[in-house]
């Protein structure tokens, strides 16, 4: 299942680590921000976070040799 119906791996793969590691943080700060008001948006948040750090994990540079 896509979450992020518009993001490509390449287009993930042509950010940097840390670009990566930013938009991360944004969806996991957004969960958090979300769990007391909306579980709904909550739980989307945090599975848009797994989403993108799957992602991560597959794109070549991160590989630690």
């Amino acid at each position: 299942m896509f979450f992020h119906k518009d993001l490509t791996k390449e287009k993930w793969f042509e950010l940097d680590f840390f670009m990566q590691m930013a938009n991360v943080g944004a969806e996991i700060g957004r969960a958090i921000n979300w769990s007391k008001k909306d579980k709904n948006l909550s739980q989307a948040a945090f599975y848009r976070g797994l989403e993108l750090l799957d992602l991560t994990i597959e794109d070549k540079k991160t590989e630690i040799n």
